[in-house]
């Protein structure tokens, strides 16, 4: 198979409908469009293609439209064979839109999202598509690419306007009511309702969701996702409304999948119907099985990185923040232990999870995943009466064994302006400790054996207890290993390593012989630098300049790090670790 190709030229439907936007459904070449705003209460349209319809080039399948409404959001449903036994990320699809004659969009590239057996239109559903602008589009071009020996049966395009409604630019900011406020602590935080970011979508859905009446649960876990849409968009509240569209409609839950969304700026938002959202939970439609008892809450953006579009960032503080002090708020109501893990269905999880700890996912993306131990610190501290909490160890893992230059990472605490790190050295029995604003702490430890660390915080006048205590185990130096100027150790310089004792570190001072700046770099500074440690020459004898171990400094040692100098046609770092 040719590699994907973006730009087929085969149209495979030019649709222009005159006439009423209401009008109904209009046979086009080679498939279907119907609008559907009458049945829907937004203003939509379906394309539709079976089988026979369908054009195929190479492996991919292509669709080009001219849409009968503009629209802000647009989804791709698909049927094929052995549609059973395969993931919905198998496919790839590429997605880009414009408005009239403008130009067009970079393509955006997706993937698969939801089972035929996760929704009740029975299809394949890709990730919702939302124009980085949030602004209209009226044509869109579509590539959709099965895995090998899989063929298409059946393809259909949704798109929807959801631009009209509440547009959100900043952090919505509002009073909360004294009669929605609840007597626990910590307090309710301000939560955009349903009706306020409702918009123009159908009223008499505002407060009865279809299909599914809302089923009120007792929550034991909450599960945390992304919405896989551009991050930071223009207009929060439209992207609400889309994820609305694509979940009541295409995807046949009824309502919005999520309990509750966040934006970049903090603001938290109601997701699913609930009419005693104070003082109760209600069953939503976010992680399939694990929907039972556990509350969906969503980051809207995309922060995988292996993932290609939309581009991966990293989750607003605020929106951190804010999602703390719903789950604070939520969790106390529950006498929930945000730290702890317990079972859900048939997994035993953290409380606070990942979509991805109940499914085969990358949801929701490393760059959110790696913060969720902080995020429960912080819930725990806020439920506790405030600061400070320990932080959360991420790495060395505990039992790990680890090389000559260790980073130390744990968790940020909310408002702690401090952090004291504690280790334990083989062979000593005491601990000694060191201070920093940072959330890492660089080591080079020296002697090979068992380390033990923890970590306190310091915020609010004290400071935290420990956290937890990890060991790890240094093994010293290994044949492969990458020294600091990206060259690996050999056999021979492991033996050399042995000879010497085994000091863990053992290229000490400068970390390839002869590079007397540790710029990873052999030029004139290096030569006249060793040309400084030559006692010959009134220098003082320097162990990283003796670049054949014999105890002397002289033209030899001159000459060979010469020889290596890549400006004079050398191959650069001599490739012999310094001796301490």
């Amino acid at each position: 198979m040719k590699a994907w190709r973006l730009f087929l030229t085969s149209i495979l439907c030019v649709v222009s409908i005159q006439g009423p936007l209401l009008q109904a459904a209009s046979t086009v070449a080679n498939g279907r469009v119907s609008v559907r705003t009458v049945e829907t209460g937004i203003p939509s349209a379906v394309f539709e293609w079976q089988e026979s319809e369908l054009f195929k080039e190479e492996g991919i399948y292509g669709f080009e439209c001219q849409s009968p409404i503009p629209f802000t959001g647009l989804s791709v449903g698909w049927l094929c064979t052995d549609a059973n036994n395969i993931d919905p990320g198998a496919f790839t699809l590429a997605i880009r839109a414009r408005s009239d004659e403008e130009p067009c969009e970079k393509w955006v590239v997706t993937r698969g999202e939801v089972r035929p057996d996760e929704n009740l239109a029975g299809l394949f559903w890709s990730a919702l598509y939302i124009p980085p602008d949030c602004n209209t589009r009226t044509q869109f071009e579509v590539r959709l690419r099965p895995p090998e020996e899989v063929r298409i049966s059946f393809a259909r395009i949704s798109v929807a306007d959801t631009s009209s409604g509440l547009l959100v630019t900043q952090s919505f900011e509002k009073e909360v009511e004294e009669d929605t406020m609840v007597t626990e602590e910590p307090l309710r935080p301000p939560i955009i309702t349903r009706s306020e970011w409702w918009g123009d979508l159908p009223p008499e859905e505002l407060y009865s969701p279809r299909w599914w009446p809302p089923t009120y649960r007792d929550i034991t876990h909450s599960i945390i996702h992304h919405t896989v849409t551009y991050n930071n968009p223009p207009n929060p509240a439209q992207v609400v409304r889309s994820i609305w569209h694509y979940h009541a409609n295409d995807n046949g839950w009824g309502d919005i999948g999520y309990n509750f969304l966040v934006d970049q700026y903090g603001n938290i938002y109601q997701g699913r119907y609930n009419e005693y959202l104070d003082t109760q939970d209600v069953h939503a439609a976010h992680a399939g099985t694990y929907n039972y008892q556990s509350l969906g809450i969503a980051f809207i953006g995309q922060f995988h990185p292996s993932w290609p579009d939309p581009p991966a960032g990293d989750p607003d503080v605020r929106a951190l923040e804010s999602t703390e002090e719903l789950l604070a708020w939520k969790f106390a109501q529950r006498s929930l232990d945000p730290l702890e893990q317990a079972t859900l269905v048939d997994k035993y999880i953290y409380r606070i999870a990942g979509h991805r700890d109940v499914s085969a996912t990358a949801c929701p993306g490393d760059n959110l995943y790696s913060l969720l131990p902080g995020v429960r610190t912080n819930v725990d501290g806020l439920i506790s009466g405030g600061f400070p909490s320990p932080p959360m160890l991420i790495s060395p893992a505990d039992g790990s064994h680890q090389n000559c230059r260790i980073t130390f990472e744990w968790s940020s605490v909310s408002g702690a302006t401090m952090y004291r790190i504690f280790l334990k050295p083989p062979g000593r029995p005491i601990w000694v400790s060191d201070e920093t604003a940072a959330t890492t702490y660089e080591y080079s430890p020296t002697v090979i054996g068992a380390y033990c660390w923890k970590v306190q915080a310091y915020g609010d006048g004290r400071w935290s207890e420990d956290s937890e205590e990890w060991c790890w185990y240094l093994d010293g130096l290994y044949v492969g290993m990458r020294d600091a100027c990206d060259h690996s150790i050999t056999q021979a310089e492991y033996n050399l390593w042995v000879t010497f004792g085994k000091p863990a570190c053992w290229w000490g001072p400068c970390h390839c012989r002869g590079d007397s700046n540790d710029d990873c770099q052999l030029n004139a500074v290096d030569v006249l630098a060793l040309r400084g440690c030559w006692p010959g020459l009134g220098g003082s004898y320097d162990p990283c300049c003796d670049t054949n171990y014999d105890g002397v400094i002289n033209a030899v040692d001159v000459l060979a790090l010469r020889g290596a100098w890549p400006g004079l046609g050398g191959a650069g770092c001599l490739g012999i670790p310094c001796c301490e």
